[in-house]
């Protein structure tokens, strides 16, 4: 399993900001780096960094991952319990370099980053690589 290294700042693609979901007036449970991928926890109403091993960001019923514990990736670094916005489905980030065009992400074993390969196979993508800078958040 590889992780994903992120660029120093993430932008989205003009085009993409205007027709994806950005979603703002969120509350940061912890401290949240620029870039990681987050959810919403429902215990708290607060945002907090996705990571694959814990059963409070991903749920399995037997047949799929659950998908609402992904939310968006962080549009900067915020400290905890400041208000952030979150790039979600339909932005194109530019997110790293060398990545692989048509490759699908995942949330992955380490906090906020995305992974190569899926902890289970029935886990659904988070992003897919358009370019080798760019990312697509697809949910």
């Amino acid at each position: 399993m590889g992780n994903l290294t992120i660029a120093s700042t993430i932008s989205p693609e003009t085009f993409s900001s205007i027709k994806g979901l950005v979603i703002g007036e969120l509350t940061a449970g912890e401290a949240i780096t620029a870039g990681h991928a987050c959810y919403l926890k429902s215990a708290d109403g607060l945002i907090w960094e996705s990571i694959s091993t814990a059963t409070e960001d991903f749920t399995y019923d037997g047949d799929t991952w659950s998908r609402e514990h992904f939310l968006g990736f962080a549009a900067k670094s915020y400290a905890s319990g400041a208000t952030l916005s979150l790039f979600g489905r339909g932005c194109i980030l530019n997110y790293g370099s060398s990545l692989t065009p048509g490759a699908y992400y995942y949330a992955s074993a380490t906090k906020g980053l995305l992974s190569t390969t899926a902890v289970a196979s029935t886990m659904e993508p988070i992003a897919m690589a358009i370019s080798t800078t760019e990312i697509l958040v697809l949910r």
